[in-house]
């Protein structure tokens, strides 16, 4: 499972846990692609890992992900201009995991060209350890295909031909 590969990867790199953000990784460790990535989709890599996406999609992951652990944000009633932005509302669900998951203090990575400056330091200012950056790791798993990603480029290029 593509999930066990992105779980080894992360412990390769020596962390407790990744927040993944970008949509190509997030598709990749959980199966699940959102109709639309106007809303953040995260997942959070442990030994048990947890996808995080709008309340909109659940139906839609619960029937796609191999990720079990599904956390669902609503961002009805945002508040206008002082309200919550969509990504800091999946960042604080997120972070509510983490602590469920007792990683505080521990190594917790994340990807760096998935979230804005301002995402980024909502995420630091809100957790309060530091977080490492892991670049280019997960592109590195996926650039290595497994069977089923093997029979659809096969039968991508019969279709071609």
């Amino acid at each position: 499972m593509r999930i066990d590969r992105v779980q080894k990867a992360v412990r390769d790199a020596g962390l407790d846990a990744l927040i993944i953000s970008t949509p190509a990784n997030t598709y990749y460790a959980s199966g699940f692609r959102a109709i639309t990535y106007s809303r953040p989709v995260l997942v959070l890599v442990t030994d048990r890992p947890s996808l995080i996406i709008p309340e909109l999609e659940e139906t839609h992951a619960r029937q796609r992900s191999v990720i079990q652990d599904i956390r669902t944000y609503t961002d009805m009633a945002l508040g206008g201009l002082s309200g919550k932005s969509t990504l800091q509302l999946a960042t604080d669900l997120c972070l509510e995991v983490m602590r469920e998951r007792e990683l505080t203090g521990r190594r917790v990575g994340f990807e760096p060209t998935g979230f804005t400056l301002d995402g980024y330091h909502y995420l630091a200012e809100a957790w309060k350890t530091p977080l490492v950056p892991l670049k280019s790791t997960l592109e590195r798993v996926r650039m290595t295909k497994d069977e089923d990603e093997l029979h659809l480029i096969r039968t991508g290029a019969e279709l071609a031909d």
